[in-house]
């Protein structure tokens, strides 16, 4: 398996006050399929509305990518953009092997670009669309685990895994500052199953990524123990 990012120091990054980021679109969930309207007009993938807005909020604009599309209109779209965002709003997501072939041709073609152009190019997964990019990188699902009941459908707080400093999320921010932070907010959680922090330095085809975020179990057990939330490529 080939990495995902290799080494690109956070000067390297592009700058751009209007950055294009490409959102790649989901299958549309099974559940919908009852309704009428979804079989009559033929709807078969979807971007869900506040992704878009989340996105534009920051002042990026945004571009839909059909994650069935094949290999060479993906990459010569991604080619066109500054950044990826991979969704995951229900589970039909991840358990889509189509979505996943996507996400997988997306992420080896931005390893490609960061050791051809030296930019590193920002990808972004949420919840189910995070998982979907680890997936994408392991020969089976045997580590996702099924998440606490208490968990699920849930705000959670955050803890953080590693220094602002050594990440692109948060290298912006003041350590102080985004502990503050961290203490005061919550982040919405939908998905039913994850990977442990144990898990994911265990596994050595996981090394392309680092966790950056947990989700607080507020227990008293190890670090380890609690789920990672939010990755990112090698740095």
């Amino acid at each position: 398996m080939k990495p995902v990012l290799l080494q690109a120091g956070h000067h390297m990054r592009s700058k751009t006050n209007s950055p294009i980021f490409g959102i790649l679109t989901q299958p549309v969930p099974r559940a919908w399929l009852k309704d009428e309207r979804v079989n009559d007009e033929g709807w078969n993938t979807y971007v869900e509305s506040s992704h878009v807005e989340w996105l534009q909020a920051g002042g990026a604009r945004v571009v839909p990518i059909d994650y069935r599309q094949n290999d060479e209109d993906l990459m010569l779209l991604l080619s066109s953009l500054n950044g990826l965002y991979i969704p995951g709003d229900t589970k039909d997501t991840f358990d889509s092997e189509d979505f996943t072939y996507a996400v997988r041709t997306s992420l080896d073609w931005v390893q490609n670009h960061n050791m051809q152009e030296g930019n590193h190019f920002p990808v972004v997964g949420n919840s189910y669309g995070m998982l979907s990019m680890l997936k994408s990188q392991l020969p089976d699902t045997s580590f996702f685990k099924p998440l606490d009941l208490d968990q699920v459908h849930e705000a959670l707080e955050q803890n953080l895994l590693q220094h602002p400093q050594d990440t692109f999320i948060f290298d912006e921010v003041e350590g102080i500052h985004l502990e503050a932070l961290m203490d005061h907010v919550t982040f919405y959680n939908e998905a039913s199953v994850g990977i442990t922090v144990g898990d994911f330095d265990y596994i050595k085809a996981l090394s392309v990524f680092v966790p950056v975020t947990s989700y607080n179990n507020n227990n008293e057990q190890s670090r380890l123990a609690e789920f990672v939330s939010t990755i990112e490529g090698t740095v």
